[in-house]
């Protein structure tokens, strides 16, 4: 299937979007934050990136920007995670038109609906 490159500093996060990930097949990367996620998404190049907003070190805004400005990764979907939707709600109207994130999700949203956009997200850019 896929190759989902997952950053988050939350390992427990990471690990629950991990099972639902290789559930369904794909193969999962990790990065505990964004210096990390960026090495990472440039050596492998994943098909998608799952991303938190809020990380130590390089927020999830700032390494989606790094994203952009690569030529290497500048052309793989973004799937942004929050805890708190409401507080980035502005980012959201703001980033997913200007950043190419394809969606900013809650956190405590269901994996289920995780599992669906990141799906979506899959047959919209793949032929997989």
């Amino acid at each position: 299937m896929a190759l989902i490159l997952i950053v988050d500093d939350d390992e427990n996060f990471r690990s629950f979007l991990e099972t639902g990930l290789l559930e369904m097949g794909h193969t999962v990367r990790i990065a505990e934050n964004g210096i990390a996620g960026l090495d990472a998404a440039k050596a492998q190049q994943p098909h998608i990136i799952i991303s938190d907003i809020m990380m130590p070190l390089m927020d999830g805004v700032e390494f989606n920007m790094h994203l952009q400005m690569d030529p290497r990764t500048k052309d793989i979907p973004v799937l942004m995670l929050t805890g708190d939707v409401n507080k980035h709600m502005e980012v959201s109207q703001h980033y997913v038109m200007e950043m190419h994130f394809e969606y900013i999700v809650g956190k405590t949203a269901p994996l289920e609906r995780i599992m669906g956009i990141v799906k979506e997200m899959l047959s919209k850019y793949y032929q997989l």
